[in-house]
């Protein structure tokens, strides 16, 4: 698995957003910026993924572009942008310890 962490702007109607967890992803919020109008509010969220080994992928710099999708499967609404600060291999021992902490 490759872990991934960074920073994920989406649009939300969910007031009470604060954490997010499943097995491969975890997000925290960061900053809520009001809506105008009747359009969703922004949602500024840190994350931490764990997305699945690509045989397509050289490099962790290949993931880069697989985390948006990844993170647009979990999160239900429309990200506006992703950040990704830290990429990196993880092994299977520490994806078991990753999972038992969310």
């Amino acid at each position: 698995m490759i872990y991934a962490s960074g920073v994920v702007t989406f649009l939300s109607n969910n007031k009470n957003f604060k954490k997010y967890k499943r097995r491969t992803i975890a997000l925290e919020v960061i900053e809520e910026i009001p809506a105008e109008d009747d359009s969703p509010a922004k949602t500024v969220c840190k994350y931490v993924a764990l997305l699945p080994r690509s045989y397509e992928c050289r490099s962790l710099e290949d993931y880069t572009g697989r985390v948006k999708p990844f993170l647009q499967k979990s999160i239900s609404s429309i990200i506006v942008s992703v950040q990704v600060s830290h990429l990196n291999y993880a092994s299977d021992r520490a994806v078991a310890s990753i999972k038992k902490m969310n």
